[in-house]
């Protein structure tokens, strides 16, 4: 009787580990399973199946993400892939996708809103591999989703349709107005320059620019007015970020402007490169010059280009370089659709122009749409929020002030 009971409780025990056993890899597996959760969606007869899912943070130097699209009909559908939601610092984080098939699509920096298009024949699927490189363990989030291409014309082909463009070698002091192109290292991209009367823009209530079409076929806006109150540019004491811009007062109330005015349209808004050029012209030990003072107040020569830190963001401000593209000027009274005649004072940019100790200066515009030079961060000025439409957005209208353009919808 006695061996019986000892072999019972025996057994008893060996269950009693075997099931903690079990429970511990069922904890496992569901903390796997809740980490990397396969999302299937279905969008007009195209299948795309997220095998880790749609929604990542990332601390490690890699990330790699699986995931498939399957055209269930029978003709050839167009789709692409966008990055979105970019919360956190990714300096020198890249991207890469791969096809299972080893073809590469792309190899970029992460950021951008739109990633590659594509096109999938009737009943054909294709396997890609998403890889995210972080080589300084950079910790930060972003989502990704497929979405079918926009069969109707978005809005830069519209902005295209309507306007003629033209070129300049040197749009710092040309005199030409009107519908620019330029060429740069981020690729073709369009902006408005001088007095035009035809890139008006009806979102989300409120009265907006065109500035420019983004090489990524996003359209920038800037608001026809100033928010509310003036604000430094000095750090905000209640917030830390490895971004300087990110860090100030002015983005602070800017992230609280965009949540009360335009958090109902936040699909429409893309998050896109912004760039705070904090590039080194000249550094004696106690002063810093940026590059991007003596480039617009000696050379006066904007560029696209992003030499600083390129920030990805739902809401900004305009850098320097594009209020000169606009028509701003160095010195004198400029012709630009920027200018606020009834104005009380001055806005800023996201552009600094130089560094004394720990204080930041930065460039400012007037009314009349001149570039003030050396504006102390402590100094309070007005800000214009600066938004990208996504890419598939359709609008109705000319651009004009009496029929701006109004997106589809809104």
């Amino acid at each position: 009787m006695k061996k019986k009971y000892i072999i019972i409780m025996g057994s008893l025990v060996v269950l009693i580990l075997l099931l903690c056993f079990v429970e511990v890899d069922y904890q496992r597996y569901l903390k796997e399973i809740t980490h990397d959760v396969a999302i299937v969606e279905v969008k007009e007869g195209l299948s795309i199946n997220y095998a880790n899912g749609k929604d990542f943070q990332v601390s490690d130097s890699s990330e790699t993400i699986s995931f498939s699209v399957t055209n269930l009909t029978e003709e050839v559908v167009d789709y692409y892939l966008r990055i979105e939601n970019v919360v956190g610092n990714t300096d020198g984080v890249t991207y890469d996708i791969l096809e299972s098939n080893g073809e590469e699509h792309i190899t970029d920096d992460l950021g951008v809103t739109s990633v590659f298009s594509s096109s999938i024949d009737a009943l054909e699927t294709r396997r890609y591999t998403l890889t995210i490189h972080n080589p300084d363990l950079q910790t930060f989030s972003f989502s990704f989703q497929v979405d079918l291409e926009n069969t109707s014309q978005t809005f830069a082909d519209t902005i295209l349709a309507n306007n003629e463009a033209s070129t300049t070698d040197n749009a710092g002091l040309s005199n030409v107005s009107g519908f620019i192109e330029v060429q740069d290292d981020a690729g073709d991209s369009y902006y408005f320059r001088g007095d035009v009367a035809n890139n008006y823009v009806s979102f989300a209530n409120q009265m907006w620019r065109i500035v420019r079409i983004n090489p990524d076929q996003t359209v920038k806006l800037v608001l026809d007015d100033v928010t509310e109150d003036m604000v430094s540019m000095g750090p905000d004491a209640e917030k830390v970020s490895t971004s300087v811009f990110e860090s100030s007062l002015a983005y602070t109330s800017l992230l609280q402007w965009y949540n009360t005015e335009l958090q109902d349209y936040d699909n429409y808004v893309a998050s896109t490169t912004y760039c705070y050029d904090d590039s080194i012209y000249t550094n004696n030990g106690t002063d810093i010059e940026y590059l991007s003072s003596y480039r617009l107040f000696t050379d006066r020569m904007p560029t696209n280009v992003c030499n600083g830190t390129s920030l990805s963001l739902k809401v900004a401000l305009l850098t320097a370089d594009e209020a000169m593209y606009a028509g701003g000027v160095s010195e004198g009274n400029a012709t630009s659709y920027l200018n606020l005649d009834n104005l009380q004072g001055d806005w800023w940019t996201m552009t600094p122009s130089k560094k004394s100790g720990d204080a930041t200066s930065y460039i400012s515009v007037n009314r009349s749409g001149t570039l003030n030079r050396d504006v102390s961060e402590a100094s309070t000025l007005f800000l214009r929020p600066v938004i990208s439409l996504n890419r598939q957005v359709v609008v109705s209208g000319n651009g004009s002030l009496e029929t701006p353009y109004v997106l589809s919808g809104n």
